[in-house]
């Protein structure tokens, strides 16, 4: 399928608040809501994004869950706030 689907060249993060998410981050986990659910979004696994101190981190897995899109990364980026990430090509 991926012959079919391109990775896109960034990711905006969600502007999304509750409980469990703050400004789009999990509260709990290295995860973060993506802006837009896309069948792209889903081929980011394993694949790397750019932190704005130039530090790259892996993207560990994606799931669909109540209309959102989860973006899993190895590392917290909650702490980076980034509102959009590049996608390491």
């Amino acid at each position: 399928m991926s012959e079919f689907v391109n990775i896109p060249g960034s990711i905006d993060v969600a502007d999304f608040n509750d409980d469990n998410w703050t400004n789009g981050y999990s509260n709990y986990e290295n995860c973060f809501l993506a802006a837009d659910v896309s069948l792209e979004n889903c081929m980011l696994a394993g694949e790397k994004i750019v932190l704005q101190d130039g530090r790259a981190t892996v993207i560990t897995n994606t799931e669909v869950v109540g209309g959102y899109q989860r973006i899993y990364t190895a590392d917290d980026l909650s702490v980076y706030g980034q509102r959009k990430y590049v996608i390491d090509k």
